[in-house]
């Protein structure tokens, strides 16, 4: 009854699980990589069931939908309108796309943790990368752009202050 709408589901679930071909297999290769490097065979178990979990749970959902045994189908179902269907599909298309092209994600997931290492080194985001502004921020001897700022003049325009 609502075909475009569980084939998206299917793909969102194929995704979750990891299966190679959608950006949930990039990021579960990645996650286990990470923590072969670190020596940490619990962890990489433990995402491996993760997925196995996952196709527990996805696969009980595509047996009621596609295989709904003897039960009456709700003949009021229907797909939704275009309006929440599009978007939809843009985000499925995505989930393939980037399971296929791992440069951007892959790469910003990168600068990222490159930025993190830096900061958990002792070495200042630029300001350009903090998430906030706090014109009345102060540097003082105990206190670090890296750490929580300190505040001469808290205001309510300035509630991370």
């Amino acid at each position: 009854k609502m075909p475009i709408t569980m084939a998206a589901f299917v793909l969102g679930g194929l995704s979750l699980i990891g299966v190679p071909g959608t950006v949930g297999f990039i990021s579960k290769w990645y996650l286990v990589l990470a923590a072969l490097e670190a020596g940490s065979m619990l962890i990489a178990f433990m995402i491996l069931a993760s997925s196995l979990l996952a196709v527990v749970y996805v696969w009980r959902v595509v047996e009621v939908l596609y295989f709904p045994g003897d039960a009456e189908a709700n003949p009021e179902l229907r797909d939704p309108p275009w309006s929440m269907l599009i978007p939809t599909l843009v985000l499925i298309g995505a989930t393939v796309w980037f399971g296929f092209q791992t440069d951007l994600t892959a790469g910003a997931a990168s600068e990222a943790a490159r930025m993190l290492l830096e900061v958990a080194k002792g070495a200042p985001l630029p300001p350009s990368a903090l998430p906030y502004s706090c014109p009345c921020w102060e540097p003082s001897a105990s206190s670090s752009p890296a750490a929580s700022p300190t505040c001469a003049k808290p205001s309510r325009s300035s509630p991370r202050c």
